[in-house]
């Protein structure tokens, strides 16, 4: 979480491979970064479907932190989560915005325009997939090695394997 609070880097694209506990860390950068700067809010958009952000909401209860949030853009609350078609609820400055599954909307139109809307200070942008952020320049990217994160803020990956057999015909 260091590199998130220390940095001076004004668009920032945190990197791991998929459950490796990117939300995890950033959940709890929230709490420090709050702690740091206790007038500041955040916009964190999640993608996709409500079910995600829903995921999201319980990973926060999961995590004993020190901030309030809102996925209904309650006014008294730090956080405002929320899905990129919400964009009309979206109303003035937040300090900091933080997209998850960054790769997939980041770039959309509707995502620009709340980027440009809310006029972020900084951003934080989490991805099992940052080459569309190295293609574009202009972002600091940074990649979790698999040692570098407690073994306490990783997801639990339940792989199924299914074996299939399949018979191929020449042609």
């Amino acid at each position: 979480k260091e590199f998130l609070l220390n940095t001076k880097v004004s668009k920032f694209v945190l990197e791991a491979c998929t459950n490796f506990g990117k939300t995890e860390v950033v959940i709890i950068s929230i709490g420090e970064y709050l702690k740091l700067n206790p007038n500041s809010r955040i916009l964190f958009i999640t993608h996709g479907t409500l079910a995600i952000k829903n995921n999201l909401t319980n990973r926060i209860n999961g995590i004993n932190v020190d901030f309030t949030y809102s996925t209904t853009f309650e006014e008294n609350c730090q956080v405002h989560i929320c899905l990129p078609h919400n964009e009309k609820n979206i109303k003035g400055h937040y300090d900091l915005f933080i997209m998850d599954e960054a790769h997939e909307h980041y770039f959309a139109d509707r995502v620009q325009r709340i980027v440009k809307t809310i006029k972020p200070n900084k951003q934080w942008l989490m991805t099992g997939t940052a080459s569309k952020f190295r293609r574009k320049g202009g972002f600091k990217i940074y990649t979790f090695a698999t040692n570098q994160l407690p073994k306490e803020y990783r997801s639990n990956l339940k792989v199924e394997l299914v074996a299939v057999k399949f018979k191929l015909k020449n042609k």
